[in-house]
């Protein structure tokens, strides 16, 4: 509901010309949404619909999936539960009525399943240890992936959109398992340009959906249809209760003749907020990147030896982020479920305000260089001796390990003009295992929760502006 809310109120300050956003990105759940969200715009804009018009509705489409397709009522829901627990549990200090409702009811769903979102798998016994108690309790999601099939057509609605026909674009984030990296699947395509850098009018370009990944780009998934139901499963496969996804690479390896062979990669991936829950940093590395193929190098040295304003400007960011983790919590847990909790909290919240101060950092550097670059040439310094230095090797190399030339750390210069943050508040009857719970008064209360959550930090900023 943060989500839904955060864009119905962005939807009122835009024109009709506009999308009520550029950029959806999401890791797990937040991956769902998004692609759900994404998949509902671009149905609209086949259908015709302006590119604001084409967002109207799609609050009630998200609030339908989660209330009324992927929640199960518990037999925890009956009244008469409320009453049994408040007569017994006054006799010892225990758990509020909603807490224990919450806490049994995702006992009941493991054991027996959340209809529409995951179903138990045998037990796979230890055979390593022989440890009745370490045996691996696991889940199919296949239940899940069957409902987002029946919201989202992508035989004939792949998630496959461009800058050119003004289409949303959708960043989902996972993790490779066995690299231990963060992997993102992009539905604008990679912008290859092959010929000639001084005419930049005959080179060919080439569009390519498709992930590169290790540090000599020797991996490389492929998805020339566009962003598919296994690459949302990979970014919401949740460790150790659902198995992998598993997705087929291409491999480059070079042979002992020195021939260049490519071979397939079977690669397997767990829920990405593993490393990255609110992706800010995938979202300005992908940004950076995109724009950066589009740039003319050589235009690019051009407008800064001349100290020209730079024509080639990578959009700004205005970002906003739903965090369905508590950063903070007003007590320190006292008992072995709301430890577990807190834990969870701590390892999988957002942490993106390094990253905002990172790239903040990096384009006051930008701007500084500019200036400097500037000032040197109204003192004397020829371009020459500018371009010599632009042109120089520095120690930070690509991903490739191709050595960088410090023109190329002033390509791509954006600022983040805001970040507005709206987080899931402490919760006095939070349980440990919250992701598991799929019940319907659970979701009915968490929506509630998020359109409180999206009031009062946005009618917090606005006052805060407009003061």
């Amino acid at each position: 509901m943060r989500l839904v809310y955060m864009y119905q109120r962005i939807s009122e300050q835009i024109d009709n010309d506009q999308n009520v956003s550029d950029i959806i990105a999401g890791t797990s759940i937040g991956a769902i949404n998004a692609t759900l969200l994404l998949n509902f715009v671009l149905v609209n804009r086949k259908k015709g619909k302006g590119k604001k018009e084409s967002w109207e509705g799609s609050d009630d489409m998200l609030e339908n999936f989660w209330k009324g397709d992927t929640s199960t009522v518990t037999f925890l829901e009956n009244p008469y539960f409320q009453y049994w627990w408040w007569e017994h549990g006054n006799l010892f200090p225990s758990a509020s009525n909603e807490a224990v409702r919450r806490y049994y009811s995702v006992k009941q769903l493991l054991a027996s399943g959340a209809w529409n979102v995951y179903s138990p798998l045998p037990p796979k016994m230890d055979t390593k240890f022989f440890d009745p108690l370490n045996t691996w309790h696991r889940y199919s999601n296949d239940p899940l992936r069957s409902i987002i099939n029946k919201y989202w057509d992508y035989d004939n609605f792949p998630i496959k959109t461009s800058l050119e026909q003004g289409e949303p674009r959708l960043l989902l984030v996972t993790v490779d398992v066995q690299k231990g990296v963060v992997i993102t699947f992009d539905s604008y395509p990679k912008i290859i340009k092959n010929g000639d850098d001084d005419d930049d009018d005959d080179r060919k370009v080439n569009y390519l959906w498709q992930t590169e990944y290790d540090d000599e780009k020797g991996l490389v998934i492929r998805y020339d249809r566009g962003i598919g139901i296994e690459h949302v499963m990979a970014s919401a496969s949740v460790p150790i209760y659902y198995d992998y996804t598993i997705i087929e690479a291409e491999k480059s390896e070079v042979t002992d003749n020195g021939v260049n062979s490519i071979k397939n990669s079977v690669r397997y991936f767990w829920d990405g907020q593993l490393l990255s829950n609110t992706p800010l940093r995938e979202v300005i590395g992908e940004h950076k990147k995109y724009w950066e193929s589009l740039l003319d190098p050589n235009k690019l040295i051009s407008e800064v030896l001349n100290g020209e304003i730079q024509e080639q400007k990578v959009p700004d960011l205005e970002v906003y982020i739903a965090n369905l983790w508590p950063t903070e919590e007003l007590e320190v847990p006292v008992d072995h479920d709301l430890a577990i909790d807190r834990k969870n909290d701590l390892l999988y919240h957002d942490k993106t305000k390094y990253d905002q101060k990172v790239a903040e950092f990096i384009t006051d550097n930008i701007d500084l260089a500019r200036r400097l670059i500037k000032l040197a040439k109204q003192k004397g310094a020829t371009q020459t001796e500018l371009k010599g230095i632009l042109e120089e090797y520095g120690k930070s190399a690509f991903r490739t390990g191709e050595p960088r030339q410090y023109i190329e750390l002033l390509k791509g210069r954006f600022a983040i003009s805001r970040v507005v943050r709206i987080e899931r508040k402490d919760d006095p009857d939070a349980i440990s295992q919250k992701w598991a719970d799929y019940s319907l008064g659970s979701i009915k209360k968490l929506f509630d929760q998020g359109l409180k959550d999206a009031i009062l930090t946005l009618d917090s900023m606005e006052g805060s502006l407009s003061s």
